[in-house]
């Protein structure tokens, strides 16, 4: 498959979260672990398959099919749901729990004309992307400044992108293309069809009104360089990749009710990101599932003990993570500081929110979560 074809390959972006290359290792043992070298690999043999991660928000489809022009959110297009006019959206967030959506609904009336003159009339399908901006930015230092959610953006002013910012009211980020919205499966459910990554906006779309789209790609391919560290962490692998499916196997899991231990697994990580804080690994996992109030005390002992019993496999395990997040961390510093048409800041410090790298199995996100995640997880 050539890099061309990587970055228009088919998924589903409304489906789960697009996985983290550490959390391959703990959900899918040393083929996950395998998976995730060859990704980092893939970023530097094919850069062209790397794609900026907008910080976007909210996430919006919209798109004609034969009934006319539809706009609402991922959720909605998921579960088929096609508001045909503002006051239709409007009723649907009015209904969801826990209201207060009182200035979403303003902005995504506001919104509505200018969307709905983004595409032609001839126009069939569905666009994904992450808005930037619902009103034209102000102006900071020379630069067009905005911050849709974790993410400060920052845009010359005299740059290309900036005279287009100037006669836009609206911005977003176009990543997915949909050719038909979801429809009902044999089971009555609905279902998406897969969506296609995309590096330039398709036939039948005006970028010339009020919202401006631009893709998630940048000014010219990165150049990454692999780390040194990658040959020792892909011999350690190698070694010891039996421990981690030991320790992991499903059918061994599923026998003992531990069968959602690399999902507990999985969110400790994010509790360590929580915390900034990677020191020691693994030592205070038992720690966390006690804290968490919903692990009985039973399957806490049977967690205890089935580690103790597999405690060569877990150290492997947690090293793996250790290391796969390491090298990945170093080459998104590497990609922090090649050109991009948006400028991006996260507590004062350069970086974008993350990358996806885009493989023949769908997306995988490179975020350095020690400074993004850590900072989304504190909004």
């Amino acid at each position: 498959m050539r890099a061309k074809e990587f970055l228009t390959e088919d998924y589903d972006p409304t489906k789960a979260r697009v996985p983290h290359p550490e959390d391959l290792v703990l959900l899918g043992g040393s083929a996950g672990a395998k998976h995730a070298i060859a990704v980092i690999k893939q970023m530097a043999t094919n850069p062209e398959t790397i794609s900026i991660k907008p910080d976007g928000k909210p996430a919006l489809v919209w798109g004609r099919d034969d009934q006319g022009f539809a706009m609402c959110d991922k959720h909605m297009f998921k579960a088929g749901t096609l508001p045909r006019s503002p006051e239709q959206i409007a009723q649907i967030y009015s209904a969801r729990k826990g209201g207060g959506r009182e200035e979403l609904i303003s902005m995504i009336s506001a919104l509505w004309p200018q969307f709905e003159a983004s595409v032609s009339t001839g126009f069939r399908g569905w666009l994904f992307g992450d808005l930037l901006y619902s009103q034209t930015p102000g102006i900071q230092n020379g630069n067009y400044v905005f911050q849709p959610n974790t993410v400060v953006y920052t845009v010359p002013v005299q740059s290309d992108l900036g005279k287009q910012i100037a006669q836009s009211t609206s911005g977003i980020v176009v990543h997915t293309y949909f050719k038909q919205a979801p429809g009902v499966d044999a089971n009555g459910q609905f279902v998406a069809p897969p969506g296609q990554h995309i590096n330039k906006l398709p036939g039948g779309v005006n970028n010339r009104g009020p919202l401006l789209m631009i893709t998630d790609q940048f000014m010219s391919p990165p150049k990454v360089k692999l780390p040194p560290d990658i040959k020792a962490l892909e011999s350690f692998i190698n070694s010891n990749g039996g421990l981690i499916d030991k320790l992991l196997d499903e059918g061994t899991l599923t026998g003992l009710k531990l069968k959602d231990l690399p999902k507990l697994l999985q969110e400790y990580g994010n509790h360590r990101v929580r915390q900034r804080n990677f020191d020691n690994f693994g030592s205070d996992f038992i720690e966390f599932i006690q804290g968490k109030g919903r692990v009985s005390a039973q399957k806490i002992q049977n967690i205890t003990k089935y580690l103790q019993e597999n405690r060569a496999g877990y150290k492997v395990l947690c090293q793996a993570f250790i290391g796969i997040m390491r090298v990945k961390d170093l080459i998104v510093q590497t990609l922090d500081n090649h050109p991009a048409p948006m400028q991006a800041h996260i507590n004062n410090e350069p970086g974008q929110e993350g990358y996806l790298v885009h493989t023949k199995s769908g997306p995988i996100k490179t975020v350095d979560r020690a400074k993004f995640s850590a900072a989304n997880f504190e909004d």
